[in-house]
């Protein structure tokens, strides 16, 4: 009995020697440099589901496989260049962590030869476009379980055409900030889903032209215009790399090319900030 007790002894020692994994680990931002209109990434390993605050606005954070939790934190293009503040609430601890927003010059750029009625609206297509406006709205505010699989993926693998942020002039009478990218693109040119999610709109919208939706959980949304065609429907789940129609020169367009946006929690931002975000599968 005694050998029994000692051996018990021994084991209750060595599991107390061994260094045990914090329970909670300060939360760390990914990167720590961003340009306005960028999403940057946060994670903390607690035993609390945190809560995190970034420019006044509130984020969620959701589980993620081998990462704790993390949140993807839009940021406006209307974001001061300076040091920001994100506090992050996790049970009864408190952080306070910095991101820095550098300066970034967007460009200028003209496009010429668009139908009147696409620059300057008559009152009939200005009904149709508030109509279009609110059902986006509320498809941007839903916000669904992360769906995602790992890191972001570029759609097509052309040039850029048009970067994010640029400010263009419109038949040369109109300003507009493209919240997108557009990248080069022949007619009938296969498109791929930037990540798995879930098919929330296919239609035809007066600017966007055919236009798909996928939400990717965690108030993600890439959006996919001027399409050709469609190949998916409303509520169709879709992985990565999956074709979800081909390039076109729908809606408001002077040429065959594809216009992707990504919204986070209703905000757009710079696509190619989201590929570079180092994500893991969704806890499920």
């Amino acid at each position: 009995m005694k050998k029994y007790l000692l051996i018990i002894l021994i084991l209750i020692s060595a599991v107390s020697a061994y260094p045990q994994e914090p329970e909670d680990i300060i939360p760390m931002v990914f990167p720590q440099t961003v340009y306005p209109g960028d999403a940057f990434m946060v994670t903390i390993k607690s035993s609390d589901i945190p809560e995190g605050m970034f420019d006044g606005k509130k984020f969620r954070f959701f589980q993620i496989i081998n990462q704790g939790y993390v949140a993807i934190v839009p940021t406006l293009i209307e974001t001061s260049v300076a040091a920001h503040e994100i506090t992050i609430k996790a049970g009864a601890k408190h952080y306070k962590i910095e991101i820095t927003v550098g300066n970034k010059v967007f460009g200028v750029t003209q496009v010429n030869n668009l139908p009147n009625d696409k620059v300057f609206p008559k009152e009939e297509s200005l009904k149709r476009i508030r109509a279009e406006r609110a059902a986006l709205d509320e498809i941007f505010q839903r916000v669904t379980p992360p769906q995602w699989d790992g890191n972001f993926i570029m759609p097509i693998h052309n040039g850029i055409t048009t970067e994010f942020g640029v400010n263009r002039m419109l038949n040369e009478q109109r300003k507009s900030i493209h919240y997108g990218i557009d990248y080069k693109a022949a007619l009938d040119e296969p498109i791929k889903a930037v990540n798995s999610g879930k098919v929330v709109l296919c239609s035809n919208l007066f600017f966007e032209g055919n236009t798909t939706i996928i939400d990717h959980g965690a108030g993600i949304y890439s959006i996919y215009m001027h399409l050709s065609s469609m190949t998916k429907k409303v509520g169709y789940l879709v992985n990565k790399y999956d074709l979800i129609g081909y390039a076109g020169q729908s809606g408001r367009a002077t040429g065959p090319h594809l216009h992707l946006s990504v919204k986070i929690n209703g905000i757009s931002v710079n696509p190619e900030s989201v590929y570079g975000l180092p994500l893991s599968e969704p806890q499920r």
